[in-house]
């Protein structure tokens, strides 16, 4: 779906070969024909460092999933700074995402809503900025996902 919308994106001109687009966090090298001269390049999982100074350079990131649960990239880039086209499901409704960044994109799950979301993302303005990772809905840490609250869960279950 998201290769969909980038060739319908660059159908509609809002990608053209003035664009680069990077696939980051595949398990190997790969090019994907999106439209003429207009190629995304994936690339390998990288280190943490390498990684976060990959997303710095980055103007615009599309993150989609069709899991329920609410994901993780999408909120480091927002935090991050970067503007980021995510998709909306039943669970993950627009305002979902409204109140953890103004980098959140929400689009509609289809070709033709994460299009229209990558042309508003797109759209010259200025960015929110870094928002503070506080808002992202994940623990930190071990200790933080494993907190005294998991464990007397967890021993009740057993």
């Amino acid at each position: 779906v998201g290769v969909m919308a980038l060739r319908e994106c660059a159908r509609r001109g809002i990608i053209t070969p003035s664009w680069s687009l990077t696939g980051i966090g595949a398990t190997t090298h790969y090019t994907i024909d999106i439209a003429p001269e207009i190629k995304l390049y994936g690339l390998p999982k990288a280190p943490l460092t390498q990684y976060q100074g990959m997303i710095a350079n980055y103007s615009l990131g599309l993150s989609l999933m069709a899991a329920p649960h609410p994901g993780v990239v999408h909120f480091e880039w927002a935090a991050s700074g970067l503007r980021t086209v995510v998709n909306t499901t039943p669970e993950r409704p627009a305002e979902f995402f409204a109140g953890f960044s103004p980098n959140l994109i929400p689009a509609e799950p289809s070709v033709g809503g994460i299009a229209d979301a990558i042309a508003l993302a797109a759209q010259p303005q200025p960015c929110a900025g870094p928002t503070a990772f506080d808002s992202i809905p994940h623990p930190r840490s071990w200790n933080d996902a494993f907190d005294g609250a998991f464990f007397r869960k967890l021993f009740e279950m057993l």
